[in-house]
This record gives structure tokens, sequence and C-alpha cells, in this order.
């Protein structure tokens, strides 16, 4: 990249200029993480401030025999999170009108503020009367439809699946944006991804968050950290309307999540442990050590990212050296 590019790209990206495909491209091109990534922490911190937010996430079968009082286990535990599954399941045995009752009971059993997430876009798609089921499901206490991995914006069925998306907004319930990436797609296919979950949001704007998530298939090398870590800082700067970015630690591992954080993310996501068994699992403590050790300000928020728990932030004296990271 030459330098009157990059000091144009660096300008409009400062002064909160919309980027354009060509401006995403470029970034994505780039070679140089440290200055991507320093232009993707300054907007995420003129976004959201220093706080790193937390979802503990929890998941719920709601073809299990008692759902209602797993998810009472589940609110005991602290769950900022919870996604269902078996919807499906429960849909093909008794019908779809039976699912938003099914999720009522789950919710009743919920904290107040615990985000309840159920039914993907991709499994809603060609339902008859979408409008009133989803409806029901806002009604029922769903916060958001389920996240899931397709490459939403340029997949054959697309326009199905942002119609699903739109109708959801429209119904009051907020939907995660996931990014699939690391399969063998193009700058040019990664931005236009980014660039038509942008278009969707400026008409809509129900998406509270995009989750890049990395393919790791069995015919696949996944995507090396540097990638992952370009992919969220371009992800921050070119998607400037929705709020929040978040990195689950569980796919993208402990390390380049937590300089997920210092590349655009806000927000860590995963499924913690009460008691660790290796470095590949975290307690809830670790997981706020985490977000702390890696400069941010740890929250765990609900629904609505408003705060649940605020935990102090990293000691200032701490910052008189530099610290490792404790992974």
């Amino acid at each position: 990249m030459d330098a009157e590019l990059r000091g144009e790209l660096e300008e409009k990206a400062r002064s909160g200029a919309r980027l354009s495909r060509e401006d995403g491209v470029a970034l994505l091109s780039s070679d140089d993480l440290a200055w991507l990534g320093g232009l993707a922490h300054a907007a995420r911190l003129a976004a959201v401030g220093d706080v790193g937010y937390l979802a503990v996430t929890r998941r719920l079968d709601l073809t299990g025999p008692e759902p209602a009082a797993a998810a009472r286990e589940i609110a005991s535990a602290g769950a900022t999170e919870v996604v269902v599954t078996g919807v499906e399941s429960v849909a093909g045995e008794a019908g779809w009108a039976a699912v938003p009752e099914r999720l009522r009971a789950v919710a009743a059993e919920l904290a107040a503020g615990t985000s309840l997430a159920a039914c993907s876009a991709s499994q809603l798609r060609g339902l008859a009367r979408p409008a009133e089921f989803l409806a029901a499901l806002r009604s029922a206490g769903v916060t958001s439809l389920a996240g899931e991995g397709l490459p939403l914006f340029d997949a054959p069925d697309a326009p199905d699946l942002a119609e699903v998306h739109g109708a959801a907004h429209a119904a009051g319930l907020g939907t995660e944006a996931t990014l699939a990436y690391g399969h063998g797609e193009s700058s040019e296919q990664l931005v236009d991804r980014l660039l038509g979950l942008r278009r969707l949001q400026d008409s809509t704007g129900g998406f509270t968050l995009l989750a890049p998530l990395r393919y790791e298939g069995p015919d696949n090398h996944p995507a090396t950290g540097a990638a992952a870590l370009k992919v969220f800082a371009v992800a921050r700067l070119l998607v400037d309307n929705v709020p929040h970015l978040r990195v689950g630690w569980e796919s993208h591992g402990l390390f380049t999540a937590q300089l997920a954080l210092n590349h655009g993310a806000d927000e860590v996501a995963g499924e913690p442990v009460e008691e660790a068994a290796g470095p590949e699992e975290l307690t809830r403590e670790e997981l706020v050590e985490l977000v702390r050790d890696a400069g941010f300000r740890p929250v765990e928020r609900d629904a609505g990212f408003g705060v649940l728990r605020e935990h102090p932030g990293l000691d200032p004296d701490r910052r008189e050296s530099p610290q490792p990271m404790r992974v």
C-alpha cells in the first residue's frame, strides 16, 4: 500500500467517514497489522469506550425432559446468555405453535435481563405467517434470534435470510450477524459480506452484534491468528452501524481472543466452566481476568448491553510497565 492511499484511509477512518468497498479491500490487503489494529482500536474506543463485555453463555435443549428446570439451574449459575437448541425437533413433533409456549416457560425461570436466543433465520425461512410467529417469540420472552455460521450476505438464499432478519427486527427482536470466514474466500467476497450486513442494518437497525466465525472444516487449514485479527479490525471499521463486535474464545483460542479486543472487538463470549481442567478451558473468574489483562473494564451485560455485573478494571499501577498477557 502506497503512502498516499494509507494516508487517505487513515484520515477517513479516524474522522468516522464511511468507508467504501475499495477501502475495505485495501485495508484487508494491508500487511501492517499494527497500523490496521490501531485504526480499529480507535474506532472501538469511540463506540463503546474502555468496556470489555462478557457473555457467559449456556445452551439449553428444548427437547429435554424438563427445559424449565434446566433453565432454573442455568439461572442459578449466573448465565448472562441462553441459547436454545432443539427448536426444529419440537416443531416437527408438536408444530411451530408449540415453540413459543415452551420458550415462555424457559424465559420465566431466567433472571431479568438475561439474553434468550432461539430460532435461527434459516430455520424460519419459508415459515407461514412469519410476522405472527416472531411476535409470539417476542411475547414469550425471546430477545433475539440465534446466530448461525452461514455466509448470510452472499449465499444463494441470502434474500430469504435477509427478509427473516428484517421481519425479526420489525417485531422488536434483535439478531446476531455471523460472518463465516477462512474457507478460501477472497478479500472482495469478505468485504461484500460485510457491506451486505451494513446495508441491511441501515434499513432495519436491528443487528445487535457481529460475530466473525473462523471456519475449521476437515478439508481446510484454519485462518491464522493474524488473518483473524485482520477480519476483526476491518469488520469494526467497515460495519460502522453495528455497535458490538464479538469474539468467541473457544473458536479463536485464548490468545487471539485477547488480542481481538485490541483489534476492534468489544465482547468475549464462551461457556466458562466451574473448574478448568486444562489450558483451553476458562472459569468465569479467568474470563474476567482475560478481559482485564487485555486492558479493559470487564462488564457482564444484559440483553440490551446494560450492566448486570461490573468488575474492576486494570490496576493503574500495572500500566507503569509492560505486563505479560496471562492466557
